[in-house]
């Protein structure tokens, strides 16, 4: 499977569960779209609140990308000297946008609120609920 972004071509490696579990999180991009990196079985995902989640695949321990969309995009984490994650760079169409790892009990929060906010196909709620995958 191969994918570019800054010209640099991507092909996925086996990440074992506990390196990729160490990424797992919630990132909010722009202040305003928390993006949830999880795990289901050995497959991981990526998407913001309240959306559908997308594949994501690792090429490196801290490097995961996105495959198959019109427009490539890659994760790249951020640790402390401990190693502890403490962040991300969302990395699309040569733009790149830090996004701060946040505390579970936040990031449970705004899931909470998305499960109670309207559907976000509605029209009324049509343009913030675009995430950056959309290809914008």
């Amino acid at each position: 499977m191969g994918n570019q972004e800054n010209g640099r071509p991507r092909t996925e490696i086996s990440l074992m569960l506990a390196q990729f579990d160490k990424l797992a999180g919630r990132y909010p991009v722009n202040g305003s779209i928390i993006y949830l990196v999880s795990r289901r079985g050995d497959h991981h995902f990526a998407g913001p609140l309240g959306r559908a989640a997308i594949p994501i695949y690792p090429d490196s321990a801290n490097e995961l990308f996105l495959s198959g969309l019109s427009i490539p995009a890659q994760f790249t984490f951020t640790t402390d000297a401990t190693g502890r994650v403490t962040g991300t760079v969302l990395q699309k169409s040569g733009a790149e946008i830090p996004a701060p790892r946040i505390a579970d009990a936040e990031g449970k929060a705004a899931m909470a609120r998305c499960r109670h906010a309207p559907d976000a196909r509605t029209p009324a709620r049509r343009g913030r609920a675009r995430g950056l995958f959309d290809g914008r």
